[in-house]
């Protein structure tokens, strides 16, 4: 609002560039493993329901695979048809006995959706080849009596994620035991290594803004859009986690640059003698380049610092309070998701009759409107307390502070110091004044 109410194009604006190309109907039909079959590289991720609301986190790092198209889709099998389906289980190794993702898959929609990527920008600057011969040779053949795969999956228990043991790995049927050459390459440790992962969220739109667009645009867009298809858990978690280790490159080759100590800089050869980095640990200075990265020890040291430094001048705080959402009982928050994703007005008593397990899920699919949702009462909780009709009445709030944390149930909550100017205060005699 701030760039239209002086009469600018906002950046972030559709005119610039920032909007989904048009989605065809053969990858909208495609499930969540179906889509990473016909992917450049498949991101493992370990993402768990926080608590009982079933809101998703993120656990461990991301591990990104690189995927040759043509052998992916090779594998598939050859009679295939409009209606054959087939079950597939994707591991993160062929030695875990364990599978990260279990789905039943129609081969056909694969192999169409993978010729129509071929034809997209991206994956011909990444020279992704794809045997057309091997669809054509098989594509008029159909299923006999007897020979019809189409199987109901039946996923009665779920398999709880776990640390990998031993016992885990299946050491007699590991195909790789009398095999050199691996199906793929190596996995890569980290989400912004290599062409593919820099070029994803650049080569899919053509921006028309002088300046290219940051990554952190980038995603501002994507998870404010009408189109909806990039605030899925899953894609929120990737591109936080990516925004992350780009943040980390940056304030290393910052600090690096930097000096430590007034006589001497930090080089590569310092970094290879113990005494020397013992040293920075020693001095609390080997982690102070984190301190632009929220939730890190030298980020919570800073705001520590920054409180203690506003009640050594303004005294101790006339208020503590603490802000917590409770999204399942907004009915405005749950009538706009319910028209956002299922395009239909919510009335009042079918609010009052939902369960908490569908309100719980429409919550955890679309988090970004939750988190905006919050901010937006926060920000409006902020207006009540400064008018002189509020709370406080003629106690102006002269001091502030503020904390934003999310809880174990994913939901944010605010974490409040106020400082109110004739407040009365507790000296240890005043108490019954």
């Amino acid at each position: 609002m701030h760039y239209i109410k002086l009469g600018n194009v906002p950046p972030l604006a559709v005119s610039n560039g920032f909007q989904y190309p048009k989605q065809p109907a053969c990858l909208a039909a495609l499930n969540d493993l179906e889509e990473r079959l016909v992917s450049l590289r498949i991101p493992f991720m370990q993402i768990k329901e926080c608590s009982y609301d079933r809101q998703l986190g993120i656990k461990g790092t991301i591990v990104n695979v690189p995927i040759t198209l043509n052998q992916t889709v090779s594998t598939l099998p050859k009679n295939i048809n409009d209606t054959a389906t087939i079950h597939v289980k994707l591991k993160r190794r062929l030695k875990f006995k364990s599978d990260y993702m279990y789905r039943v898959i129609n081969p056909k929609r694969v192999f169409e959706a993978a010729s129509f990527l071929m034809k997209t920008p991206l994956y011909q600057s990444q020279d992704v080849s794809l045997d057309l011969d091997w669809y054509e040779k098989f594509e008029k053949q159909t299923f006999g009596p007897g020979n019809n795969c189409v199987v109901e999956m039946n996923n009665e228990e779920e398999e709880e994620e776990e640390e990998i043991e031993m016992d885990d790995i299946d050491w007699e049927n590991d195909p790789f035991d009398n095999d050199e050459d691996c199906p793929n390459p190596a996995p890569v440790e980290t989400v912004i290594q290599g062409d593919v992962s820099t070029q994803m969220g650049l080569a899919i739109a053509l921006f028309t803004r002088a300046k290219p667009p940051t990554y952190t645009e980038i995603i501002k867009s994507e998870i404010r859009r009408y189109d909806r298809r990039g605030t899925t858990p899953q894609k929120i978690l990737y591109s936080h986690q990516k925004l992350l280790h780009q943040k980390l490159l940056s304030c290393i080759s910052i600090q690096l640059r930097h000096k430590v100590f007034d006589e001497d800089h930090i080089t590569a050869g310092n970094l290879t003698n113990p005494a020397y980095v013992q040293n920075l640990q020693y001095k609390n200075l080997a982690f102070k380049f984190m301190k632009n990265i929220k939730n890190s020890p030298a980020h919570w040291a800073q705001e520590k610092g920054r409180v203690c430094a506003q009640i050594r001048q303004f005294g101790f705080p006339s208020l503590f309070m603490t802000l917590s959402a409770a999204e399942n009982r907004w009915y405005d928050l749950i009538k706009h998701l319910v028209y956002i994703h299922e395009n239909r007005i919510l009335t009042e008593p079918e609010f009052e009759t939902m369960t908490t397990t569908a309100r719980n899920k429409l919550i955890s699919n679309d988090p970004v409107t939750c988190a905006l949702y919050f901010e937006h009462k926060v920000k409006e909780l902020w207006k009540t307390f400064s008018c002189p009709e509020g709370p406080f009445g003629k106690l102006e709030i002269k001091h502030f502070y503020q904390r934003t944390e999310f809880q174990q149930r994913g939901s944010p909550h605010f974490h409040v110091l106020l400082w109110l100017e004739g407040c009365p205060r507790f000296d240890g005699n005043n108490a019954l004044k």
